[in-house]
């Protein structure tokens, strides 16, 4: 049966998907790109906090709070132990009239996609020196009334 899209096993004796080496290939790259971005920018933010974050603080100060900002990173790791098969069950058992995963792309893309534009406007403003920086502010988005506030930090 060249050319089938199932093969029986001889252990369940229900069709099983066969995948060629293109859907194998394509399956590893899914996960390439975000495996990617999310390590170079662990990478990044520890060697920034490692070295660059606390570069006008007491030393003594400065290892206590890496030490308090390694601490975050690995509970925060841990947690996702736990996390991620219940989130994962969560959109797998999703029933809308759009689909199973179509809402949460548009809940996990729209949010990251305004606060990267943002951070892109400013490393922008940053290199060319122009408008006004988010020097000692906080800027908060909340999504759900499309509202921006402003906090200062200092």
């Amino acid at each position: 049966m060249s050319g089938s899209t199932t093969q029986h096993t001889e252990t369940t004796g229900r069709p099983q998907p066969t995948r060629n080496t293109g859907q194998k290939i394509a399956y590893a790259f899914g996960n390439l790109g975000q495996a990617a971005f999310y390590n170079t920018m662990s990478t990044f933010f520890i060697t920034f906090v490692t070295t660059a974050l606390f570069i006008d603080v007491d030393k003594t100060l400065a290892k206590r709070l890496i030490a308090v900002i390694t601490g975050l990173v690995v509970v925060i790791r841990i947690a996702e132990i736990f996390l991620d098969p219940l989130l994962g069950n969560l959109v797998d058992n999703t029933n809308t009239r759009w689909g199973r995963f179509r809402p949460w792309q548009f809940i996990g893309g729209i949010v990251p996609g305004i606060l990267g534009t943002i951070q892109a406007a400013e490393a922008i403003k940053y290199i060319a020196g122009v408008g006004q920086l988010l020097t000692d502010r906080l800027l908060r988005f909340n999504a759900l009334t499309m509202r921006f506030s402003e906090i200062r930090l200092r």
